[in-house]
């Protein structure tokens, strides 16, 4: 029974029918204004061919076209709603352009030795077209002086990560799609929140959907709270969005730059076979060790630098809690009630300033929304946060200012302004 509610109340049902709903009502609407205007069906038919064609121009396996393409000319008005829903992936375009800015230092820090892709072509031409394929594509150089080992199951290289993460004395970087508690995840977090203690740079990377069934929601800031800097990739939201379709399925740990782990491993029980889901479970890794491991590292960094941003606000709000409460136990509810407060201390500003100019049941409601949709949590790892609030407030000076304020209030609007550009994160590695 307690199985049943916990999956009835937990955070991937809710999620999924919010979507869900939201999916229904959005085709009730298409319909309806399809059968009311009769041109529609002719906008949509064109427009199904339209994204078919392009579907079949693109660059991907060849049963994705072919599936896409019968859903949408079978029942394009469903088929279209559901492709530009779910099927496609595309960034945002300030995601693309920090990306860009992101690639673009990461291949000057990736340099292609010619020397080596010549004396790999000599000794086996087939090996070098693969690594020439690689460096093209991935724009990752084939490297030389890196040991390898292979890992026939996790419970082998469970062992020597371990071993990794207590030798490490610079920094730790650990990428992973699933994350679950228990022995295997225990065992390493233990070693982690030493590690962070002793003043390693150790840095967590998970990925919110992978984890969804798994983790606590704001499991990061429990992280966070031990010493460990550690985001959640493309945190999962109950709306329906294309960002949603892109994931993080990488499995990385890097110990110092000089040892690196990757595979099909998870941070799981099951990847141990210390609980028996389906059997034995059989997944295979790889150890390097050598200058190979740099690929690696600045696999990791390319991920963590978007999540970046000057989170001084939420370090501010911890550091008070732990020097008034000398632990770090309950924070992360304190952190969501500090939370709420800012977001509705602004729409109160919020509200009073739009009261000036609109009606009185208009000025609230436009408050109230801003209250519901703003971000609920100003300690996600996302720049969007504190810069939509101190930009609010930054426009809320300005037009106290320009109704008649002082120039105190310019200033403090001037302030704010300069607090949502150190919001915005930094695109160096």
């Amino acid at each position: 029974m307690k199985k049943v509610k916990k999956f009835l109340l937990g955070r991937a049902t809710i999620v999924a029918l919010a979507i869900l709903v939201q999916l229904c009502w959005l085709l009730s609407f298409l319909y309806g204004f399809q059968m009311r205007y009769t041109f529609f069906n002719t906008v949509i038919d064109i427009l199904a061919v339209f994204v078919v064609v392009v579907i079949v121009n693109k660059r991907s396996n060849l049963s994705y076209k072919i599936a896409w393409t019968v859903v949408i000319l079978a029942v394009p008005i469903v088929g279209l709603l559901v492709y530009f829903i779910f099927g496609r992936s595309e960034l945002t375009r300030p995601t693309r352009k920090r990306m860009e800015a992101i690639n673009f230092q990461i291949e000057q820090s990736l340099p292609e030795n010619q020397g080596l892709q010549e004396e790999l072509m000599e000794q086996d031409l087939s090996v070098y077209r693969q690594s020439k394929y690689v460096s093209e594509w991935a724009g990752y150089p084939v490297y030389k002086n890196t040991e390898t080992k292979y890992y026939p199951c996790g419970e082998e290289m469970f062992l020597d990560m371990l071993k990794a993460l207590e030798e490490a004395k610079h920094f730790i970087f650990m990428e992973y799609f699933i994350v679950e508690e228990g022995y295997m995840f225990g065992k390493i977090l233990e070693i982690l929140r030493r590690k962070a203690e002793q003043g390693v740079d150790v840095r967590f990377i998970y990925d919110d959907f992978g984890c969804v069934t798994t983790l606590p929601e704001k499991y990061f800031l429990q992280m966070q709270s031990w010493g460990i800097q550690c985001v959640r990739f493309n945190p999962l939201y109950p709306v329906m969005s294309v960002v949603m379709n892109n994931r993080d399925h990488r499995k990385i740990l890097v110990a110092d730059g000089k040892v690196g782990f990757t595979g099909g491993i998870n941070l799981a029980d099951e990847y141990v076979n210390k609980v028996k889901r389906f059997g034995y479970w059989k997944d295979t890794g790889v150890r390097l060790e050598g200058e190979g491991v740099w690929s690696f590292t600045v696999m990791f960094l390319e991920m963590w630098e978007p999540h970046q941003t000057s989170a001084f606000l939420t370090a501010a709000l911890m550091w008070i809690y732990e020097k008034i409460f000398r632990t770090t136990t309950g924070i992360v509810l304190y952190l969501q009630v500090c939370g709420i407060l800012i977001r509705g201390g602004i729409a109160l500003l919020l509200y009073r300033a739009l009261r000036r100019e609109l009606e009185k049941p208009l000025a609230y409601g436009c408050a109230l929304l801003f209250f519901l949709i703003s971000p609920k949590d100003f300690a996600l790892p996302e720049f969007a946060n504190m810069q939509l609030w101190f930009s609010t407030l930054a426009a809320i000076c300005l037009h106290a200012y320009l109704r008649g304020g002082k120039r105190l209030t310019l200033a403090a609007g001037a302030f704010c302004l300069c607090l949502a550009v150190l919001s915005y994160p930094s695109c160096l590695v």
